[in-house]
């Protein structure tokens, strides 16, 4: 069989490269050993992480955990924040996330309506660049609280949790601890709106905030929105990393991208680029 790039048979080959290279640099770099992870801690981490999805409904995958555990265990033990996951479904996520919070002793604030989707009418859902499309509608993705609790007990850290049920909307207008890192996997425009006035004043500099349904450009365009971002958290759109096809850790397509909240532009603290212009008359960082 001709195997060329287009093909299925090469795809499966990539994708299995990519996710193999992923997992090897989540088990073999250093990450967590401010917490004294090991190694042999953090393959025990991904088994776990497979076994969960195996186990729960989940609109993540396995590997998806991994890159978001990676980015929890990076960040420094001095960093005082929660971890907040908003949109839980049944907990799969939750279960993994709750894992990663035991090891370096935070809070997870898993939070949803555990009523599904809220009921507004149909609502398109279009991933252009993976050619996919599909209906939301009310109560979709519905977990019961009771449900989720049980699952995080079994294959995750239920003591580490505490459940924020309601509208996020209302919900979340009670946070006001600092929040290291967000995940957050809403589906609706209007939800992804909401979650984002509530958590990005309470994000830490250099926290991240990863987020499911990067495909749908809805939703990407939220994060590029300036007169959006000005008028309610009153400062630029940032972006979004993996807008429209996600992070590579797929070779045609993954739903996980990222933003950051980076600190004021300071010029000392920037390296400069030497491609780029630097008039030696024009103060620094103008």
């Amino acid at each position: 069989m001709l195997v060329t790039p287009a093909s299925p048979a090469f795809s499966r080959v990539s994708s299995a490269t990519l996710r193999v290279a992923n997992i090897l640099d989540f088990v073999l770099s250093s990450y967590g050993k401010a917490y004294g992870i090991s190694a042999r801690h953090r393959a025990g981490l991904v088994a776990r992480f497979y076994r969960t999805v195996r186990a729960i409904p989940a609109g993540t995958t396995a590997l998806s955990h991994v890159i978001m555990a990676r980015e929890i265990l990076s960040i420094p033990p001095h960093v005082r924040g929660d971890v907040i996951e908003c949109g839980v479904w049944k907990g799969a996520s939750t279960a993994s996330l709750s894992l990663v919070c035991h090891v370096v002793g935070r809070r997870l604030l898993a939070c949803d309506s555990f009523m599904g989707l809220p009921d507004a009418g149909l609502h398109l859902y279009l991933a252009p660049h993976s050619r996919t499309y599909g209906y939301l509608k009310g109560g979709m993705f519905y977990g019961s609280l009771a449900e989720v609790q049980a699952n995080v007990k079994a294959l995750g850290r239920l003591e580490v949790c505490d459940f924020v049920p309601g509208l996020f909307a209302e919900s979340l207008k009670g946070l006001t601890r600092p929040i290291v890192f967000a995940f957050l996997d809403v589906d609706l425009p209007s939800s992804f709106q909401d979650c984002l006035q509530a958590i990005w004043p309470l994000l830490v500099d250099n926290g991240a905030i990863y987020v499911d349904d990067v495909g749908c450009m809805k939703i990407v365009r939220i994060f590029f929105d300036d007169m959006w971002w000005e008028q309610h958290l009153r400062c630029p759109a940032p972006g979004l990393v993996g807008s429209g096809c996600g992070l590579p850790i797929h070779s045609s397509y993954s739903n996980v991208g990222y933003v950051r909240k980076l600190p004021p532009f300071q010029p000392s603290q920037w390296k400069r680029d030497p491609d780029l212009h630097y008039p030696a008359d024009y103060p620094e960082g103008t």
